[in-house]
């Protein structure tokens, strides 16, 4: 989750033109943590999902090809969610 994390935000901050070496705090753990989760919390949802991918690499190392590469799009989705997820929370938030 934390390189997921990385990636996505580095990525939105060099597609926007912005100086990826600055400091910032637009990673969404920094955000979740901001928002009222608390580090604890933000942590332990982190902790849960590298076990389900733990789970998900398992399961990868004994399908074919074809099983793989559908486990990993499903992957993708469920990081998409998870973003679209907090993203309703960080608005939540702001807005209340």
């Amino acid at each position: 989750p934390f390189i997921v994390d990385a990636s996505w935000t580095l990525g939105r901050r060099f597609f926007r033109g912005e100086k990826v070496w600055q400091a910032h705090k637009e990673h969404a753990y920094q955000q979740l943590v901001e928002s009222g989760w608390g580090h604890r919390r933000t942590v332990l949802m982190a902790y849960w999902l590298m076990l389900l991918c733990l789970a998900v690499t398992i399961l990868a190392s004994r399908l074919g090809e074809t099983g793989q590469a559908g486990l990993l799009l499903l992957v993708i989705l469920m990081y998409v969610l998870i973003g679209c997820r907090i993203r309703s929370l960080l608005s939540q938030a702001t807005d209340s």
